[in-house]
């Protein structure tokens, strides 16, 4: 038998739950739903489940195969619903099952089959009895989820090296959402997880249905760790998604520390010819799309929340320099020269001022210079007026902007 009993050259197979793993949580995602009459994977279940069997024993063909099936389901069910350290994996039970008709591919009202669970948390060896027995290694759920998904997501990086030596496609994408075993690790922190699929050679850079890398998908969550070696593996900053928000900018909104670490890829030296090279287009792929977006660029993101650190980076000091000489140098220039004229023809009227009010513009031949000052100075003041409502209307168009795409994201 595949656990060992019988054959003398029979392989012993370790029945456990991964010890070296802390008793998994239910995972909200990858768990089958449960099943009514389960409990525990305790004797009493195991009574129940063969008094169903022995009663099939008098039904032939199909019904009994669906017998077994669930018979299956209920025994998968029990192992999930109990989530004991101490549970063990009872391969003649389950064997037998499989040996008098039921299909291993069997499935929830969700798709998932025992391969999902026992990639879960379960030792290799159980996985290497499944296998054996004709599972498949690449068996999707409904939702596109397959066991390395789930191996991924729990950090379970034995597992995760198992099913890619057993012919796991490391590049399996989820329905829906596109996603891939390395998404599922970077959205859970499960470091080793990503270590391990790095390894076997897992795309650092794969896009899922939004377009969105697992560096993206890490920052939106939130996971440091993830994001933190993902960046040391080299995973760019500067992709983009869909909506237009960069990796960067969501780095630096959720996790700052990080973005400095990844900011230095924009920026390389030339130690031999002594040479600096800033990659400043990266920075703003928002605003070189020829399509409207509500995305931020970094820089906005530093300013809106005054991470003064992002800002003193070299990079961002040499794009904000590069700004500077293209766009905000000519124009600091006009508004200086418009004030210092505003200034002056004020104190030239301030000092010309004669005793009396009826000599201010009359004789009008001889007062027509202050005539054209006073215009002037009209002039000047409707367009700083105009500069304030605009300025006004920027902002408030900026905070719908921000609340669109808040409202996108969530």
């Amino acid at each position: 038998m595949a656990n060992g009993h019988g054959d003398d050259d029979a392989i012993l197979l370790d029945p456990r739950r991964n010890q070296c793993m802390e008793k998994k949580k239910l995972f909200e995602e990858m768990l089958l739903k449960d099943m009514p009459g389960t409990s525990r994977a305790n004797e009493p279940m195991h009574a129940v489940l063969e008094g169903e069997l022995g009663e099939s024993e008098m039904v032939e063909g199909r019904e009994a195969q669906n017998v077994r099936n669930r018979a299956l389901l209920h025994y998968l069910a029990s192992l999930a619903n109990s989530n004991s350290t101490k549970d063990t994996f009872d391969f003649d039970f389950v064997e037998s099952l499989l040996k008098n008709g039921a299909d291993v591919h069997s499935a929830d009202k969700t798709g998932q089959t025992v391969f999902h669970e026992v990639a879960r948390s379960w030792n290799v060896d159980v996985a290497k009895f499944l296998i054996n027995n004709g599972a498949n290694v690449n068996q999707q759920d409904q939702y596109g989820r397959s066991p390395l998904h789930v191996a991924a997501a729990v950090d379970y990086a034995e597992m995760v090296e198992f099913l890619e030596q057993n012919g796991a496609d490391i590049e399996i994408k989820t329905t829906g959402e596109g996603q891939t075993a390395m998404h599922f690790a970077a959205k859970n922190d499960a470091i080793n997880s990503i270590q391990m699929l790095l390894g076997y050679g897992a795309d650092i850079d794969a896009r899922d249905s939004k377009n969105r890398t697992p560096l993206q998908v890490a920052a939106e969550m939130n996971r440091s760790k993830a994001a933190k070696l993902l960046i040391t593996e080299g995973a760019p900053a500067g992709v983009y998604d869909n909506l237009g928000n960069s990796a960067l900018s969501l780095l630096i909104e959720k996790i700052p520390e990080v973005a400095l670490d990844a900011m230095d890829q924009f920026h390389s030296v030339d130690t031999i010819n002594r040479k600096e090279f800033y990659f400043l287009n990266y920075l703003e792929g928002t605003k070189l799309q020829e399509e409207q977006t509500h995305a931020r660029t970094p820089l906005e993101i530093a300013v809106q929340n005054e991470r003064y650190d992002i800002i003193m980076h070299p990079v961002m000091r040499r794009l904000i320099g590069v700004k500077w000489q293209m766009y905000g140098k000519w124009g600091a220039i006009l508004d200086l020269v418009l004030n210092l004229i505003y200034t002056i023809l004020w104190t030239v009227l301030a000092v010309t001022l004669p005793k009396h009010g009826r000599d201010l513009y009359i004789p009008l031949k001889s007062n027509v210079w202050r005539l054209v000052i006073v215009v002037i100075l009209i002039l000047l003041t409707l367009v700083e007026i105009r500069k304030q409502i605009i300025s006004k209307f920027s902002y408030f168009v900026k905070v719908e902007d921000n609340m669109y795409s808040y409202n996108l994201e969530h």
